[in-house]
């Protein structure tokens, strides 16, 4: 079977959304200073602080790298989403840019309060322990909402150059 230009672009997008969350994780693990981190925790990969503690990366590089998380968080999710949904339409994309951010504004903003959602505590799944422990552990910044917002804004460019020509929105 012979890859049209669309399928070579939808798979070059895949990777590239891949390679966003490796360099996430790697920023995770190597640069920013948090006592745990979402999808090690999830795997059950246990606790640990950053390998580079912040006081020892240069404040220039963690003013680059603080949110960059956040950001290819929201791009890659928000590819991964819209390439299930087929990418056919417009309206696919939209949906897949606003709900991504949707989610991660949502996480971010439980940070503030420090405490875990009842809804999360009534929940004794591994995905609502591992979740209540990211909102404690976490701390809210502004610039990764605007990280958010970048990272969104990012997938839909990225996205809608390769939208099929339907004639609806």
């Amino acid at each position: 079977m012979k890859m049209t230009n669309q399928d070579i672009v939808r798979t070059a997008l895949f990777c590239v959304a891949i390679l966003a969350l490796i360099c996430g994780v790697i920023v995770y693990i190597f640069v920013r200073d948090t006592p745990s981190l979402y999808l090690l925790t999830l795997l059950e990969f246990g606790q640990s602080d950053s390998l580079q503690s912040a006081d020892e990366t240069p404040s220039a590089l963690l003013l680059f790298t603080g949110s960059l998380p956040t950001a290819v968080h929201t791009f890659a999710f928000t590819v991964f989403t819209a390439l299930a949904l087929g990418v056919s339409r417009r309206s696919h994309v939209v949906f897949a840019c606003f709900f991504w951010a949707a989610i991660n504004t949502a996480f971010e903003f439980s940070q503030v309060a420090d405490v875990c959602p009842d809804l999360l505590i009534l929940n004794q799944s591994l995905l609502g322990r591992v979740s209540c422990n990211y909102i404690s552990a976490g701390t809210f910044d502004w610039l990764d909402i605007g990280s958010v917002i970048l990272g969104s804004f990012a997938a839909y460019l990225s996205l809608i150059p390769i939208c099929k020509k339907t004639g609806v929105p």
